[in-house]
């Protein structure tokens, strides 16, 4: 594949706010703002249309915001959130369900045949240590996505924040491209999630040739809507 599944999936969301704070993100959220609110969420991936993430990663800063319109993906309603890199503008979709999170990504433009695919990198009530999987195939070769559950309710800091209820989930990605390749390791990534926030930062390790190359994001600001 040109560009693996899980990479598109998970470097989606890399997110700011208008005004940097830090809050215990156990139990609220906070508006417009930037001031804490009374409502309680129960997301570890919040999908309110306006709200906006800012990342700084390798590449530049990216900037994702939950647009409208959603859009209807295989009978399920998905949100958009545009992502701003560079100048590029692209479009991601998901939708959350009973704590679990699904993204929608269309490799078809790439030249993959039957590019359209739906994974679950997020299963925020599964105990710490389930694993669980994805495993897609385009053209002639296999992806397979594993994902582990490697700790639940902790506190992480991340530059001048300090979040608490932070769940950390990992990834590895696996392909498949015979004759010459057989399930081979290509990916290895840590994800930290916020409740109410968000993805706050994530490490990706890409393998070749027994080369590893980091690529770290970390969450610059946001504003959750």
């Amino acid at each position: 594949m040109k560009q693996n599944l899980f990479f598109l999936a998970v470097s989606f969301f890399l997110l700011s706010c208008q005004k940097e704070f830090t809050i215990d993100t156990s139990s609220t959220i906070v508006d417009s703002t930037g001031d804490p609110k009374t409502d309680t969420c129960d997301t570890y991936f919040p999908l309110t249309t306006g709200s906006t993430w800012t990342y700084e990663q390798p590449g530049g800063i990216q900037i994702n915001t939950v647009i409208t319109p959603d859009t209807v993906i295989r009978g399920n309603i998905f949100k958009r959130v545009s992502q701003v890199l560079s100048g590029d503008v692209t479009n991601s979709f998901f939708r959350e369900e009973n704590g679990n999170v699904y993204a929608y990504m269309n490799l078809s433009t790439n030249g993959s045949a039957n590019g359209e695919v739906i994974v679950n990198p997020i299963r925020s009530k599964v105990a710490v240590g389930a694993r669980w999987s994805d495993t897609i195939v385009i053209n002639n070769s296999t992806e397979r996505l594993e994902y582990e559950m490697m700790e639940k309710n902790i506190t992480r800091g991340v530059d001048t924040f300090y979040f608490t209820n932070v769940l950390h989930v990992q990834y590895t990605v696996r392909i498949d491209l015979p004759p010459v390749i057989t399930d081979e390791l290509v990916q290895i990534t840590d994800v930290w999630y916020a409740k109410c926030v968000g993805v706050i930062e994530t490490k990706s390790q890409l393998l070749t040739q027994s080369i590893i190359v980091g690529s770290p994001n970390r969450i610059k600001s946001y504003l959750i809507r």
